[in-house]
């Protein structure tokens, strides 16, 4: 891996142990009720976080050095 993407690689990996450990214990029936009426249910905030991980894990697999 390029010098260049390791520490974001690093910080990557940090935030996803961090989420897995704060949904420890979330049943599926707690993801989808809704706080309160002005915010989205936990699995909607879930995935919208997880889109940019998925994709930058991706890209990491994909990446190819320069020639």
């Amino acid at each position: 891996m390029k010098k260049s993407l390791e520490h974001s690689a690093l910080i990557l990996n940090m935030n996803s142990r961090l989420f897995i450990n704060a949904l420890e214990g979330v049943t599926e029936e707690m993801a989808q009720d809704r706080i309160s009426d002005h915010n989205n249910p936990l699995n909607w905030i879930a995935t919208y976080l997880l889109g940019p991980i998925q994709y930058a894990c991706y890209a990491r697999k994909t990446y190819k050095e320069p020639i």
